[in-house]
């Protein structure tokens, strides 16, 4: 049905040099609702769907359809600062909002329901914003809240939910330091869940304990390649570690950095600068990612970036977090 896909917001096709960019912008001239992109995904239809400042998005590659709130619609998406995305294993699409909780949408019938994200023990706590979410192997969705230390799952809805407001499924969970900001989950090849912030948490359960890795570092991504390492993306490097195996790779400072892992096993490492493509096992041969070895320079217009993606057709992108378009 699809016949040109385009990866986020700017696409590059691939390229054998770093010196060579033939970005393409996708813009709000194109039909995209805002330039502000905080995630995105690609289902399993084809379509890529764009988290916005101003509204979802869904791209088949020529047009946008974009999904506001209407006050006069319940079954419309609660907000418009959309922040979070997730298509979970039976093809449910969870989107987060900054200030209006949680919405699950069905594509069949088009319909939004909606989950309040909040402390129930607190009066007019209001709806925390949700900067993460992620499916484990049992299929229960995690979601991070960003109120430091909140970290809620949803582990009974098999299908879509009977009655518009699911809010009662909610659970709080994984409780770690309440002054800690986290930032993703991984679960790895035992099923054992990550949260990482500034510490490292290993859990299997509701207490999570700082996992018995060090030194550590403030990371930005964690990943686990085929072999069973982990690799975490600070600012200025990344730090592989199996066991007591620990190497650090530096590269240059440059905002942000972010890193995701292809379906090839490539790991693939971003910053405002540069972008660095390798295999696992290449990665751990170089003592330090420099202008030399990069996959390619980034746009001079980047400020910085907040995913990098691949889509179906190895197509590689970064999602700018506030380039203005």
């Amino acid at each position: 049905m699809i016949v040109r896909l385009v990866s986020l917001l700017l696409f590059v096709t691939f390229i054998c040099t770093a010196q060579e960019s033939p970005w393409q912008p996708i813009t709000i001239s194109d039909g995209l609702s805002q330039g502000m992109v905080y995630d995105l995904l690609e289902d399993k239809e084809g379509f890529l769907w764009f988290a916005t400042k101003d509204g979802l998005n869904r791209y088949d590659g020529y047009n946008f359809k974009v999904f506001t709130h209407d006050p006069y619609n319940d079954k419309s998406i609660s907000g418009n600062t959309c922040t979070a995305l997730l298509q979970d294993s039976k093809g449910r699409i969870w989107i987060g909002t900054e200030k209006d909780g949680l919405n699950l949408f069905d594509p069949k019938s088009q319909r939004f329901y909606h989950a309040t994200i909040s402390d129930k023990d607190q009066a007019n706590a209001g709806n925390y914003g949700i900067i993460f979410i992620k499916e484990d192997v049992d299929g229960t969705i995690w979601l991070i809240a960003d109120k430091p230390g909140k970290i809620y799952k949803i582990t009974s809805l098999e299908s879509f939910p009977t009655q518009s407001d699911f809010t009662g499924l909610i659970q709080p969970a994984a409780h770690t330091a309440k002054a800690e900001k986290h930032e993703r989950f991984l679960f790895d090849h035992h099923a054992i869940g990550f949260i990482f912030s500034t510490n490292l948490y290993r859990s299997k359960d509701r207490h999570p304990k700082v996992a018995d890795i060090s030194p550590w570092f403030s990371s930005y991504t964690i990943l686990e390649d085929a072999s069973q390492r982990f690799w975490g993306v600070g600012q200025d490097s990344i730090v592989c570690w199996k066991k007591n195996l620990i190497k650090t790779i530096t590269f240059p400072k440059g905002g942000a950095s972010v890193a995701n892992q292809f379906s090839d096993g490539t790991i693939a490492i971003c910053n405002q600068r540069f972008t660095w493509l390798f295999k696992p096992d290449e990665l751990l041969k170089l003592d330090s990612l420099t202008a030399r070895n990069a996959y390619m320079a980034m746009p001079l217009t980047m400020n910085s970036v907040n995913q990098l993606f691949q889509d179906r057709q190895a197509t590689y992108g970064p999602a700018p977090r506030d380039t203005a378009c």
